[in-house]
């Protein structure tokens, strides 16, 4: 999924949305199926070329809105608009998808993904307009466009926001490895109880980045971060008290990180549209770059946790309280770099 985003977002930038949009879905869809019919030892090709074609859907989605966001306010709107569709799938999809398991078997969720993703890819050909300003298109050759990608490394304003966006990623990654364990073997609670908290944590970002469509996109968006990564530190500093003096069940668990995945659906829109803004002219490298960035150092970060951490509850309380901590210095980083830029009417 990181390095697939290299390529599409960058790409679109000179030849077009629609074209790579459609063409990704396309092969998203048809690569879910194939992995149904192949022989064990092609899936895991298979499940790389699915990884990678969803580079396509995330990063071009990005230049989409920058494309046609003109404000700040619009694009923190956007971003928040098309974030819906990942709170509502955290909503319906992990039940369906265990209710369609439990019927026949993993592959009907495969056939069933496949042929709605083909549908989108109809969509796409039919409805899609293309997004990209034909004067933009063509403008820079795939060589200068890399070199570009490698610089924004090098843009202070710039670089602190995708390793922002990487800390909730971490975060939920981290969470999802850990708490099917936790709620089986260690509350001894049924895994239908899983399914439970998976879709409150839908709902809960759902609403936030809903409420990011209304008056909070009008709030200076330092604020939004300072006030959220305050209450990102209290929940997890509570979290893990409770954890060390051996007390927690399953609200004690679930609660904070209700609260944490409702915190993060506040801050991303904000965050997003301040890097889409820094590059609203070249949109589908900065969803290219972003993705690609967040992506890696989230594979890395849940690598290390596996490492040096413990799979307990303390362990993941104590992971909470860094990735917190990381974030706040982050977000405090962010704000002293933009003042000293002078370019606090972008965010």
């Amino acid at each position: 999924m990181a390095f697939g985003q290299i390529i599409w977002g960058t790409w679109s930038d000179i030849v077009g949305r629609k074209i790579l949009l459609t063409s990704g879905v396309f092969l998203f869809s048809i690569s879910s199926y194939l992995i149904t019919i192949v022989s064990p030892d092609f899936i895991l090709l298979l499940r790389l070329i699915q990884g990678a074609s969803t580079g396509s859907m995330y990063s071009i989605s990005q230049g989409i809105i920058a494309d046609q966001s003109e404000t700040r306010e619009k694009m923190i709107f956007n971003v928040a608009l098309s974030d819906l569709g990942f709170g509502l799938a955290w909503i319906i999809l992990p039940f369906s998808g265990g209710i369609i398991a439990s019927i026949g078997s993993w592959k009907e969720n495969f056939y069933i993904m496949s042929g709605f993703i083909f549908i989108i890819g109809i969509f796409c050909v039919l409805l899609l307009t293309e997004s990209r300003d034909t004067k933009l298109l063509k403008k820079e050759s795939i060589k200068s466009s890399l070199r570009n990608f490698l610089k924004m490394y090098l843009n202070p304003c710039y670089i602190i926001i995708p390793i922002i966006i990487a800390i909730p990623n971490i975060f939920f990654t981290t969470f999802n490895s850990i708490f099917p364990s936790l709620v089986t073997n260690k509350l001894n609670l049924s895994p239908f109880i899983i399914g439970i908290v998976i879709t409150i944590l839908g709902i809960s970002y759902t609403i936030v980045v809903f409420a990011n469509t209304g008056f909070l996109e009008k709030y200076n968006s330092l604020k939004v971060m300072y006030s959220m990564t305050f209450l990102f530190i209290v929940t997890a500093v509570i979290q893990l008290l409770f954890s060390l003096i051996g007390f927690y069940n399953i609200y004690i668990i679930s609660i904070p990180v209700i609260l944490n995945v409702a915190i993060w659906g506040i801050m991303f829109p904000h965050i997003l549209a301040h890097a889409l803004m820094i590059y609203r002219k070249s949109g589908g490298l900065v969803g290219s770059h972003c993705g690609f960035t967040f992506w890696l150092l989230t594979g890395i970060s849940v690598m290390l946790y596996g490492k040096i951490f413990k799979n307990n509850f303390t362990d993941m309380c104590l992971f909470t309280v860094i990735l917190s901590m990381i974030t706040i210095f982050l977000v405090f980083s962010l704000d002293k770099i933009c003042k000293k830029r002078a370019i606090n009417e972008n965010i």
